[in-house]
């Protein structure tokens, strides 16, 4: 079986503000030597700058959405042609990491230590 080689997405340097309440929307594009019917999932990862803590809540600190990135709708001159919206623990007046990872296979409903393991290639 031939492997595919995904590329990291390219992120602006800095997101926009949103409401804590609300979802925070991750704007990207992706490398040229991709496209979306390679994604099956994307792994996400937003970590405060200053405590190192996930905003993420699971066990594991990474949130997985199956499927291909979203179309860029809410803000289509920006630059950016894809999106995610996410959810976390966000706290007023911090910083935070954001990191995305593109996977060729769908994450199972409830990812294990040992399927990371595997995947971990």
């Amino acid at each position: 079986m031939a492997r595919s080689n995904l590329y990291p997405p390219i992120i602006p340097d800095s997101l926009p503000a949103f409401n804590i309440n609300g979802n925070c929307i991750i704007y990207f594009n992706l490398s040229p030597y991709n496209s979306t019917t390679e994604i099956k999932g994307i792994h996400v990862s937003i970590t405060n700058q200053r405590t190192n803590a996930s905003a993420i809540n699971s066990l594991t600190g990474i949130m997985f959405i199956n499927g291909s990135p979203s179309i860029n709708t809410i803000n289509p001159n920006n630059g950016y042609k894809y999106y995610i919206a996410v959810t976390g623990l966000f706290q007023v007046n911090e910083i935070y990491k954001v990191q995305l990872r593109f996977s060729t296979e769908k994450a199972p409903d409830q990812v294990s230590a040992q399927w990371l393991y595997e995947k971990r290639d």
